[in-house]
């Protein structure tokens, strides 16, 4: 396995796991229970973002979410966060259990900028708010998107390198913090985030 896994997402459809390796600039796929290699993606980074990135190599890549759609290719829609120059989202489509293959432009859905926002690291998609939840560790900030991209709330996010992103059934939001090595819970977290104010900077 790859010495950089950045983030995970369970591909609902197959039950397989997708594991961001920020360092390749890669996907793989894993089977969910031996945790072994199944394949691999490269993600063209210049042909996903439509723009050639500046930043450092390690600030690339970085989240990963999976939102189920039984209309969409492959199951569903994928979003990865370019952690800077550009800091981005991008939702795409791709199917893991199709031949191995480069992705590129031709997978991509739409991208985002997220105005304010310099930073993105880790993402999550929260079923019962139907928005995706973005972690933006420079500004200890937790942004809900629309499935439009549209910035719906912003939130103060604790922690110090809030890394990855996560909602569980009971509604609480799950924090990976790599500066503190520590995995944070704030429960009824979704409940507030559906009530925070709609308008944001």
């Amino acid at each position: 396995m790859a010495r950089d896994v950045e983030d995970v997402a369970l591909h609902i459809p197959t039950g397989q796991l997708v594991a961001m390796m920020e360092d390749t600039s890669e996907l793989m796929v894993l089977d969910s229970e031996t945790l072994t290699e199944v394949r691999r993606f490269p993600l063209d980074r210049a042909a996903l973002l439509d723009t050639q990135p500046t930043g450092d190599p390690d600030e690339g890549f970085e989240g990963l979410a999976f939102r189920a759609d039984a209309s969409a290719p492959g199951g569903g829609a994928w979003y990865l966060t370019h952690q800077r120059l550009p800091a981005m989202v991008v939702e795409l489509t791709f199917d893991p259990n199709a031949e191995a293959h480069p992705i590129g432009a031709s997978s991509v859905v739409a991208r985002w900028t997220i105005p304010g926002i310099d930073e993105v690291n880790g993402i999550t998609y929260a079923p019962t708010l139907d928005r995706l939840l973005v972690a933006a560790d420079r500004q200890d900030t937790l942004v809900a998107l629309g499935l439009d991209g549209q910035p719906l709330a912003q939130l103060d996010l604790p922690g110090d390198q809030q890394e990855g992103v996560a909602v569980d059934a009971d509604g609480t939001l799950w924090v990976a913090d790599d500066e503190g090595g520590s995995l944070l819970a704030f429960r009824d977290a979704v409940a507030g985030i559906e009530r925070a104010p709609a308008d944001v900077p």
